[in-house]
């Protein structure tokens, strides 16, 4: 398994601190630019010293999450414009974005299919192609009714080895397998959100 390094730790942490008023702006500056996160450069001015030195591929994954995290973060601000975001029960264990997706799925009563096909869609799409499908089941955690964590850590690093096909193997079984039924115990223990504060 891919592990997370300390570089893709200390983005995520970066972008979980956006706090107050100027946290506030900087991730609205983020939604903006996630209507095309690869060519709207506008989010350099807020993640430039957090962006790895690497390839084109990894700039653009990081920008890309980043992107992903505004969208994400948009209805868990409390009253003094504090992050409040869920999370799993058990932080330990990293979760890919198919635990999330099974939980949005669980939760819905009409569109389940809908849904059901645009995660094929995704778990098809190459790497270069990901920003759209990934942006829009974002949006569909983000807007459900209930509060879906995602593991905005284990998604950079997915996406950073997505050619590996391990990630995609790692999603497809996550949202598949308790999708089937089949694994009700794993389910309930992945569903329990604790609405923890970030610190």
């Amino acid at each position: 398994m891919n592990q997370l390094n300390n570089q893709q730790a200390a983005f995520v942490s970066f972008l979980e601190l956006q706090h107050g008023p100027t946290g506030r702006a900087n991730l609205a500056e983020l939604r903006r630019a996630a209507t095309d996160p690869l060519s709207d450069f506008r989010d350099l001015r807020i993640l430039g010293q957090h962006l790895p030195e690497g390839t084109d591929r990894e700039f653009d994954t990081y920008r890309l999450t980043a992107a992903l995290f505004a969208l994400y973060a948009t209805k868990f601000w409390d009253r003094s414009s504090y992050l409040k975001l869920p999370r799993f029960s058990d932080e330990t264990k990293r979760r890919s974005l198919g635990a999330s997706l099974r939980q949005l799925r669980n939760s819905i009563s009409v569109g389940q299919e809908s849904l059901d096909l645009r995660f094929s869609a995704l778990l098809d799409a190459p790497a270069e192609d990901l920003a759209v499908p990934l942006r829009n089941v974002i949006q569909r955690i983000a807007t459900a009714d209930k509060r879906i964590p995602v593991d905005f850590y284990r998604l950079l690093n997915d996406l950073l080895h997505w050619n590996a096909d391990e990630a995609r193997r790692r999603w497809a079984r996550d949202y598949w397998q308790a999708a089937g039924g089949g694994f009700a115990g794993a389910d309930a223990e992945t569903t329990e959100i604790s609405n923890q504060t970030n610190v």
